[in-house]
């Protein structure tokens, strides 16, 4: 029901559906007695020969649910839960039971051999997907998710049963696909991920877990370090060392992003601050998300901590990523525009992977853009991303930008960007990201080359 509409009206209305439609959610049989059911069917020794499918359907995803009631008022999520039931039940046989497991979660029975449950989940997907309620309508976004799980592949009692289908619809959700049956090996990646999330408000709120490392950036000109980008690690007690990639999506998505925003800028700055009293002078780039971004708090928070780790705002820059301008630029570009008063430096990550570079770029006020890595890995010998890179490059620096290419992995692109007038490189070709000892040796050994 991707993009689906919501019947608006009152309580007549759903009394007079509930009244039409025998799908109506105030008459469909509850969770209790779906797991009562198949609960029957698993213990029942006079059972013909089939699998038992227990089907969880999605008509939306939380989120999109509560933010129709915020929107939209609880009687049209109600209206929307009642149409939801009765285009899912237009689409079952007459021998399947329609469930009502919560708000816009809805539970089906069904036991067959597998080919017969197979073409009864294609034509419930297909069914409802072309659904589209008839009368005056509000528009509501909303996805469908269909999951499966069989009893006793899946699992072996009903509250595995159940939690098997949530996870198969859940995949349905986020892979798009029509409908999923249980996958052990997205239901651990599934636990991984909340593990992870559990555990990553303990590990901010401590120093032994995460740790930052340092990339280098060297300016192509003379071959000298003239910063770093600070990346963040995690070292989990039991897991091992956690790639950012499993672990900072998934804090961005919760308010805890704010806090992981927070501990990585601490650090920064106090490491920072070091360099500095120590005779280092290295600009730091540091990631920010776009939540915090949009923050109307974040600019205030940012001055506080610079003036609380004595450290200059001209010391580093902030990332943004191409993603973040796009989603809210108009609140991003003031707040932006408040950090360059500040004297903060500007770094637009990922350019080149949005659809709308062009437009923000005239916009944010940018003092670096950063080529994404997609474009410069196999620079060297592909000839598309050459004319890319080196229109990029014209066009930052007509801007009054300086260009920075990331992810470059072998001598051979070092040496075209080099050739080309890219400003700064960084990339496992000039170095990968180090501990910062280590950092300091590089920048000692640039320095004395």
């Amino acid at each position: 029901m991707a993009g689906t509409s919501v019947m608006a009206g009152g309580s007549n209305l759903r009394a007079r559906q509930a009244a039409e439609h025998p799908h109506s959610v105030g008459r469909l049989p509850d969770r209790a007695r779906f797991l009562g059911d198949i609960d029957v069917f698993i213990g029942d020794p006079q059972r013909v020969d089939g699998q038992i499918a227990v089907v969880v359907i999605d008509a939306a995803t939380p989120n999109q649910h509560d933010e129709l009631t915020r929107t939209l008022g609880p009687d049209a999520a109600d209206l929307f839960d009642e149409a939801a039931a009765a285009a899912i039940g237009a689409c079952l046989p007459t021998n399947a039971r329609l469930y009502s497991l919560s708000a816009a979660r809805f539970g089906v029975l069904q036991v067959d051999t597998a080919d017969r449950i197979e073409t009864f989940l294609n034509k419930l997907a297909y069914g409802i997907r072309g659904w589209e309620p008839i009368g005056p309508t509000m528009p509501a976004a909303t996805s469908v998710g269909i999951g499966v799980a069989c009893y006793p592949h899946h699992g072996g009692d009903v509250a595995e049963l159940l939690q098997a289908a949530i996870a198969g619809a859940r995949s349905s959700l986020e892979s798009g696909k029509p409908w999923c049956p249980y996958s052990p090996v997205v239901d651990r990646a599934s636990h991984r991920a909340a593990h992870l999330l559990r555990d990553i408000g303990p590990a901010l709120a401590g120093q032994e877990q995460l740790h930052l490392v340092y990339q280098p950036k060297t300016d192509l000109s003379t071959g000298r370090c003239i910063g770093a980008e600070a990346l963040l690690r995690w070292d989990h007690p039991t897991l091992g060392s956690i790639p950012p990639g499993d672990f900072v999506p998934l804090v961005e998505r919760t308010t805890l992003v704010h806090a992981m925003t927070n501990w990585t800028l601490q650090s920064a700055l106090s490491q920072v601050a070091r360099w500095r009293a120590a005779g280092l002078d290295p600009l730091i780039s540091i990631n920010v998300s776009m939540r915090d971004v949009g923050d109307d708090r974040f600019v205030a928070r940012l001055a506080e901590l610079l003036e609380r780790h004595a450290v200059q705002p001209g010391w580093i820059n902030i990332e943004v990523t191409e993603s973040a301008l796009m989603k809210d630029p108009v609140r991003v570009g003031r707040h932006l525009d408040e950090v360059r008063r500040l004297g903060v430096g500007i770094e637009i990550d990922d350019y080149g992977t949005g659809q709308s570079g062009l437009s923000y770029l005239k916009y944010i006020p940018a003092t670096f853009v950063k080529i994404d890595q997609l474009f410069v890995s196999q620079l060297a010998s592909d000839r598309n991303d050459q004319i890319i890179v080196r229109s990029t490059i014209d066009l930052v620096h007509d801007l009054g930008c300086q260009v920075v290419a990331e992810g470059i992995r072998d001598g051979d692109s070092l040496a075209w960007l080099r050739e080309h007038g890219c400003d700064i490189g960084q990339g496992n070709a000039i170095s990968p990201p180090l501990d910062p000892a280590s950092f300091e040796q590089f920048v000692a050994g640039t320095s004395a080359a």
